[in-house]
């Protein structure tokens, strides 16, 4: 049997702020979900859903979570607080370009660069 990733869940001590982030830097648009549990976000990107839900635990500073953009460079120069943000600047490797940011909960965000 063939597993297909169709959720990923992120959890956030500030769920406002963290929507923000992924709205404002990747162009994402959230839709808020009330009907079950708690207030969350979500939105479908490709065939995976993302959803974002708030949480008052420690996050694990090993949550990891990676997109394909156009512009590595362009992201970066959009970034609020850039100098902040960067975990790894820009480079090549044998798979393509390649960068890592973090997100407003300090989430490793793998960036690489449409080819």
């Amino acid at each position: 049997m063939k597993a297909i990733l169709n959720l990923i869940v992120l959890e956030s001590g500030d769920v406002e702020r963290l929507r923000r982030f992924y709205e404002s830097n990747f162009g994402i648009i959230f839709d808020k979900h009330t009907d079950h549990g708690p207030i969350h976000y979500g939105t479908s990107l490709g065939g995976v859903y993302l959803e974002l839900y708030s949480s008052k635990h420690a996050l694990s500073a090993t949550d990891h979570i990676g997109f394909e953009v156009e512009s590595i460079d362009a992201l970066l120069r959009k970034l609020t607080d850039n100098q902040q943000r960067i975990h790894r600047l820009p480079v090549q490797t044998p798979f393509g370009r390649y960068a890592i940011i973090l997100d407003s909960d300090g989430r490793k965000v793998h960036l690489s660069e449409h080819r």
